[in-house]
């Protein structure tokens, strides 16, 4: 018989009582009774439907909570992002008009005047801004004089040209403005609308200007570099975040005006008299103020939580253009986020009442059997010819009398428990405190029912589920008690089965469940779409089969030591997948123990691939040439700061190599600039494939390189010199090229740039021997 089937036999067997019962005593004490017992009912029924109520309202605050907290996470983890790529961004730029402004051909054409320097200039302006997108106008302004140099760029038409009508005008820019202007030779402006005659041109376009002083060594300006930065562009990471926005993200100017809204028609009231009203000063000033006093941080007010942090692109200029990079997020926005799970809550609570409902009606109908005094014999001879196991004890809890079905269950015969205590079946899980609780239940209901577990004869343990009567005399004194027990050990099994089942099913996250012997007991569907194995490939398997082989010994030493001290660990791990691919994934192992002493351990992991790749993309970003991958200028000058310590502090050595390519300028005259930007991808590769991996390589401008070499003299310096220059001649590039080389090496008191000067001389004096050479510089002590 299955445990549904006993379950209703029970049930019939319950409802005979009840009629029988009814039977013993008269109708006009049994309604008496049921009055009583409805009327306890509906008033814990009240009680209980009060506590349901401020649970649900708790469960609605304590959801909208975790929702607000996992909001304005996210919310900074955007701000944190869009900060880093606006920064890499700016860095971006101010190194392209580094570029622009330290171009020999400019300089020859600021001192000769040259017209064929000037076309040049011209023409590869034009290039770069119809390459890159970033460039509405770069334009070289002199201090005196009216030889402009101006293109400007069409982002419509995707077209570069020559401002012919900026010849012969004098700059914008006074002489007084060039010479009194910041101190540092690179300013950027604030982000403005472009504008005609003091008015927005349309359509509306913002603009970023970068100046940059031309210096050629005298302690007057030449001139300036003048480059306006098509600003949407530079904001792009923000768009990014408005297409799926976690609130109301906006970009405000130092006075309030917004620069960046969720309406376009907002947008550049500083700019547009229509739109001045558009101001987060004026509308929210409250906010506004303590949003002004902070660099970053949050607040919380009637209009939601704000999270917000200022962004300044300027470094040391007399002026500081700040913004301020805010996001709002309101009830409204959580209760849109929240709706299916409200609903979930609510149906829930519903159910749970509906639940309570029932199951309070059930204890009171079970009370009213409970209250009746005296129980016929004969309902004694019914319960022992029942199918379920029966036994009776004394007043004492001495056991008196048990049925058949109660010795198959539990081994025992008569002989073997008869007039000793019932504590003799229970396991030792049965404490006097708990005993004593359920009999004080019985004395005070009439009845109690639990589960309980049985040692049987042979040792094996039984969970069973118990119900326990009193039978009392008409005095109300108990003289016996009637116990019912049923075997309950399959439905144990599959309510742990169930439990087990419920927990893979309901994350979205990879789950697996292992035994305590390490077995695999379940997956759920993530863990396949993340892996690549489904369930029938790994259940009884080792989670080994997962390893990649990337971590140590002592690496899953600590974490078991982990999970037995603490009971779980968190952290990064490398796993394979079934295809052979290693990822990596953050990973939660807890470990579980059921009411059966029974271990098991629960993993739970995301796969992390995406941004670990976004994290080495920014910092790549912000660290290397976007054209060949070498280091860039800044992050260059830090490792040889860091190199240049070791050599002084272990007496190391240190050498240096500039060189750079022969009659470039003549590849890009005759082949064109992409052409050019193809041979200096190739120069960056073949001399990462020469030098060594503890060699660093930087592209210095232009079309020179740097190489430091490490624990290198100068004549391992000159050998790798040697073998670089054989490589770049060997290259079969479309035209061939070859390289001149300056190589130095590090002598007490030196620096970067006394070891830079040393072998540009060296340098040029392999192209005055005729290129295609390497040149030893001489010990010179320069004047910095």
């Amino acid at each position: 018989m299955n445990a549904i089937a006993q379950v209703k036999q029970l049930a019939q067997q319950i409802n005979n009582i009840a009629a029988l019962q009814e039977q013993l005593i008269s109708k006009a004490e049994v309604q008496k009774l049921k009055r009583s017992t409805i009327y306890n009912y509906l008033i814990r029924l009240m009680i209980v439907t009060l506590l349901l109520s401020l649970l649900t309202v708790g469960a609605f605050y304590l959801i909208k909570q975790q929702k607000t907290q996992h909001l304005s996470a996210s919310v900074e983890n955007n701000i944190d992002a869009i900060d880093a790529l606006i920064h890499n961004n700016i860095n971006f730029l101010e190194n392209q008009v580094h570029i622009f402004a330290a171009d020999p051909e400019l300089h020859r054409y600021i001192i000769t005047n040259s017209e064929i320097s000037k076309q040049f200039i011209a023409n590869s302006w034009q290039t770069i801004a119809e390459r890159l997108h970033w460039f509405a106008k770069i334009e070289y302004l002199p201090l005196f004089g009216n030889n402009n140099i101006s293109v400007q760029y069409d982002q419509i038409n995707n077209e570069a040209f020559i401002d012919e009508n900026s010849e012969g005008q004098k700059s914008l820019f006074s002489s007084q403005q060039v010479i009194h202007s910041n101190s540092e030779q690179l300013h950027l402006s604030e982000i403005d609308l472009n504008k005609e005659f003091n008015e927005p041109t349309y359509p509306l376009t913002p603009i970023l200007t970068i100046t940059n002083k031309i210096d050629l060594g005298s302690k007057k300006s030449e001139g300036l570099l003048k480059v306006n930065v098509y600003a949407d562009k530079l904001l792009q990471p923000i768009n990014q975040i408005m297409e799926n926005p976690i609130g109301r993200t906006v970009l405000l100017s130092s006075s309030g005006y917004y620069l960046k809204a969720d309406k376009d028609e907002q947008e550049w009231g500083q700019s547009i008299h229509s739109r001045k009203h558009f101001n987060f000063a004026e509308q929210l000033p409250a906010e506004w103020q303590q949003i002004k006093q902070q660099q970053h941080g949050q607040i919380t007010t009637s209009n939601g939580t704000f999270n917000f942090r200022v962004l300044s692109f300027n470094h040391a200029n007399e002026e500081q253009f700040i913004y301020y990079l805010v996001n709002q997020i309101t009830a409204e926005h959580i209760y849109d986020s929240l709706v299916e799970q409200i609903i979930q809550v609510m149906v829930f609570g519903f159910a749970l009442l509906l639940f309570s409902i029932a199951g309070l009606w059930l204890s009171f109908k079970n009370q009213l059997n409970q209250k009746i005094q005296s129980y016929s014999q004969s309902l004694i001879n019914v319960l022992f010819n029942s199918d379920d196991a029966i036994f009776t004890a004394d007043s004492n809890w001495q056991i008196i009398s048990m049925n058949d079905v109660f010795k198959k269950i539990t081994g025992y015969q008569t002989d073997d428990i008869l007039n000793k205590p019932i504590s003799c079946l229970f396991a030792d899980e049965i404490s006097k405190e708990s005993f004593s609780v359920i009999r004080n239940e019985i004395s005070t209901n009439g009845f109690w029912r639990g589960e309980l577990t049985v040692n049987s004869k042979n040792k094996r343990q039984v969970p069973c589920s118990f119900s326990v009567a009193s039978v009392n005399e008409m005095n109300s004194d108990t003289s016996h008690y009637v116990m019912h027990i049923i075997d309950i050990s399959e439905q144990k099994k599959i309510e742990d089965e169930l439990k087990l089942a419920a927990i893979a099913l309901e994350s979205n996250s990879g789950i697996l469940i292992s035994a305590s012997n390490g077995n695999i007991l379940r997956v759920n569907s993530a863990f396949s779409r993340i892996t690549g194995y489904q369930a029938k490939d790994v259940i009884g398997q080792n989670p080994r089969i997962l390893s990649s082989n990337t971590h140590s010994k002592e690496f899953y030493q600590q974490l078991w030591d982990a999970i037995n001290i603490k009971g779980c660990w968190e952290g990064e791990i490398w796993n394979k997948r079934k295809n052979g691919d290693i990822y990596p994934q953050w990973t939660n192992i807890s470990k579980i123990t059921d009411a059966n002493e029974s271990q098991y351990f629960v993993a739970t992991f995301e796969d992390i691939t995406i941004r670990k790749e976004l994290e080495e993309k920014l910092r790549s970003l912000a660290s290397s040439d976007p054209l060949t991958s070498c280091l860039n200028r800044r992050s260059f000058e830090n490792q040889v700061k860091q190199q240049l310590s070791l050599v002084q502090r272990h007496q190391q050595n240190l050498a240096l190599i500039l060189f750079d390519i022969d009659h470039f300028k003549a590849v890009n005259d005759n082949f064109g600039h992409d052409k050019g930007d193809e041979i200096l991808v190739a120069i960056a590769n073949t001399a990462r494939n020469t030098l060594r991996s503890s060699d660093i390589i930087a592209r210095w401008g232009g079309e020179e390189f740097l190489v430091l070499l490490p624990s290198n003299d100068i004549h391992g310096a000159m050998q790798t010199a040697e073998r670089l220059r054989r490589a770049f001649q060997a290259m079969s590039t479309s035209p061939q090229v070859t390289c001149s080389f300056g190589v130095t090496a590090f002598t007490n008191g030196d620096e970067l740039n006394t070891m830079v000067k040393r072998a540009d001389i060296a340098l040029y004096q392999a192209k005055d021997s005729g290129r295609n050479k390497v040149v030893q510089a001489e010990e010179l002590t320069l004047t910095q």
